[in-house]
């Protein structure tokens, strides 16, 4: 993400979830999946 990044799927996202990326990321937006959001809620 800080080299330029603006959506991060893992291979374990769902195919609905890689079209959803694609859509926010194609909006202007951020996308995180939620495997890597969940980990990062469990480090705090």
């Amino acid at each position: 993400m800080q080299l330029g990044a603006k959506g991060y799927v893992t291979k374990n996202s769902s195919r609905e979830e890689m079209v959803k990326a694609i859509h926010e990321v194609m909006n202007g937006k951020i996308y995180i999946c939620r495997e890597v959001l969940q980990k990062m809620t469990e480090l705090d």
